[in-house]
Parts: C-alpha cells; sequence; structure tokens
C-alpha cells in the first residue's frame, strides 16, 4: 500500500473529487466519513465507497441520506479485511 499526498482544506470542490477518484481504487474506505457525502458521490460516480465514524449522529444522518450505502458507527477498523477496501481516505 502506498500513500498519495493529497491535501484537503475541509472543501471537496469537484477538482479536488476527481483527484480522489484518479487515486482511487475501485474500493474506498472513508474513514471520518462524517455525514457520508464523499462516500455518497463516490458510489454515484461508480467508486463503490464505505464511511466510518465515531460519531454515532453523523452516521445516522448518513443513512438517512444515502439508504442504500454502507456506513459504520467506531474507530474500530478491523471490522475490515484484509484488502477489503483498495484506497482509505481520511
Amino acid at each position: 500500500m502506498s500513500a498519495e499526498p493529497f491535501k484537503h482544506d475541509g472543501q471537496l470542490d469537484d477538482g479536488k473529487k476527481q483527484q480522489i477518484v484518479a487515486l482511487s481504487g475501485r474500493t474506498v474506505l472513508d474513514v471520518g466519513c462524517n455525514t457520508g457525502e464523499l462516500v455518497g458521490w463516490l458510489n454515484s460516480v461508480g467508486v463503490y465507497a464505505e464511511g466510518i465514524d465515531i460519531n454515532p449522529e453523523y452516521i445516522r444522518a448518513a443513512r438517512t441520506k444515502f439508504r442504500d450505502l454502507k456506513f459504520h458507527v467506531g474507530e474500530d477498523l478491523s471490522i475490515f479485511g484484509d484488502n477489503e477496501c483498495e484506497t482509505v481516505v481520511a
């Protein structure tokens, strides 16, 4: 696994989203996904993504907005199997 430099300053505009897609594999885990906007967008452009966040209220909001996508509450990344995700965004 390698890390690609990507500076995120708080706003995910279209250019930054396209950078993420270009650097990502076919499966993405968004650690600290907040209310799931990036996960929702990635899935809408054909990249399978799941999200995890420690804040249950954020995950509740994400699950409400994106009912068909997977979101997890917590910080234990061991729930994901080896090689389950090609790319991790944090």
